[in-house]
């Protein structure tokens, strides 16, 4: 099954790139020639980072509440509001080595 729309691929590269242009689009004459050693490089390679972790965390947000993608607590939940609530096979067990999760 493929991804929604919605969940985006993230590059680095790429939210960089973006970065870097609208960086030279706006002060052209201040940061036509970036250098990878120019003091602004660093800071929109920590801003690109920063982006791309807050798009994945959306990314897994929308997951979360897709009943095809969601997991554990996440797919709980979403039985929950349909008055559906998660069979217990078999209860974990700590006394086996290593402990037995609940099935």
């Amino acid at each position: 099954m493929s991804l929604p729309k919605t969940v985006e691929e993230l590059s680095f590269e790429t939210i960089l790139n973006n970065k870097k242009a609208k960086l030279q689009e706006k002060l052209p004459e201040t940061y036509n020639n970036l250098i990878p050693s120019d003091p602004a490089i660093a800071l929109l390679e920590v801003s690109s980072y920063t982006e791309g972790m807050l798009r994945n965390r959306l990314n897994n947000t929308l997951l979360a509440v897709m009943l095809d993608y969601a997991a554990d607590a996440d797919l709980d939940n979403l039985g929950r509001l349909y008055g559906i609530e998660r069979k217990l096979i078999h209860p974990a067990d700590n006394t086996t080595t290593p402990p037995t999760p609940a099935v």
